[in-house]
């Protein structure tokens, strides 16, 4: 198995090195972010060619690469919703868990995923330094990174819909 980093806008990059990735993150401006759509990048393993390593999923690249998702694994996905903050989720099978710091979740930014809006409490973002730490310990161990408190999303109290967005 190997990872791979997919962009915002669906480029990828075998096997990136933690000084890959925190340049990426410490480096890029917002217009990095807001490629491709969504603006999402993330991190997934995947499995050899002729690997057995059952796979959950797999893409095609325009210029021919298939690359298959090693099931039972975790992804990171990350977005820059707001210049110099980063919204981070660590993606084990069937959960989604991201970032909190138990602050307030009223100040929030609008983002997107799936093409559909929705809310982040500032207090799930982190700034690029720490992003680059989430980002290290999961290229170096698979691993959840300690430097923040997780949550599951879903248990996170979103700002409510009433709200001006």
């Amino acid at each position: 198995m190997r990872l791979v980093y997919r962009d915002p806008e669906g480029s990828l990059l075998f096997d990136p090195s933690p000084g890959q990735m925190a340049d990426i993150l410490l480096t890029t401006g917002q217009d990095y972010w807001l490629r491709g759509g969504n603006g999402e990048a993330t991190l997934d393993v995947i499995r050899e060619p002729g690997e057995s390593v059952s796979s959950h999923r797999s893409m095609t690249t325009a210029d021919g690469v298939t690359v298959e998702y090693a099931a039972g694994q975790p992804s990171l996905w990350i977005k820059q919703p707001e210049l110099g903050w980063y919204f981070i989720t660590w993606s084990p099978p069937g959960e989604e868990l991201v970032p909190y710091d138990g602050s307030s979740i009223e100040p929030f930014v609008v983002e997107e995923r799936g093409g559909e809006p929705f809310r982040v409490p500032r207090a799930c973002l982190v700034l690029p330094q720490t992003a680059a730490e989430i980002v290290r310990e999961y290229l170096v161990s698979r691993r959840r990174s300690d430097v923040v408190h997780w949550r599951p999303w879903f248990e996170v109290e979103l700002p409510l819909p009433g709200r001006e967005w």
